[in-house]
């Protein structure tokens, strides 16, 4: 966290950090205040269909959503109307991620970036990151 910050830096986790070998690490860090998660019912409601479909235990699927939810900030993505994510995110499902970043006044989006194009990178803001 950046010490001259009057708030902790927030951000936006998409569906393949949240549950990627890092998820726990990740929570506890948000958990202990050194970020502030955002997420949506979007990034929520995703993440228990793609557990699903990986075969995640009920119960262990149950308990990451639990967790997630006990330290992130849900923003309503869908009170960002208009834009033109075509530009500069290929696939349309991260359209939501997108607006949960702009909803949620994230400092930090970080998603897959193999859905982004590999070319213009620069129409993305200064306030993206990407793996």
């Amino acid at each position: 966290m950046d010490l001259d910050r009057q708030r902790p830096i927030r951000a936006v986790l998409d569906t393949n950090v949240l549950l990627g070998a890092a998820r726990r690490r990740l929570l506890l860090l948000a958990s202990l205040g050194a970020y502030q998660l955002v997420t949506s019912q979007y990034i929520i409601d995703e993440a228990q269909r793609v557990m699903g479909r990986l075969g995640w235990s009920p119960k262990g699927a149950e308990a990451q959503l639990q967790a997630i939810r006990l330290v992130a900030e849900v923003v309503d993505e869908q009170t960002i109307a208009g834009g033109n994510y075509e530009l500069w995110l290929r696939d349309p499902s991260d359209h939501p991620i997108m607006a949960t970043a702009l909803a949620g006044k994230a400092d930090y989006c970080r998603m897959l970036m193999s859905a982004w194009p590999a070319a213009p990178a620069h129409k993305c803001s200064s306030r993206c990151a990407g793996s």
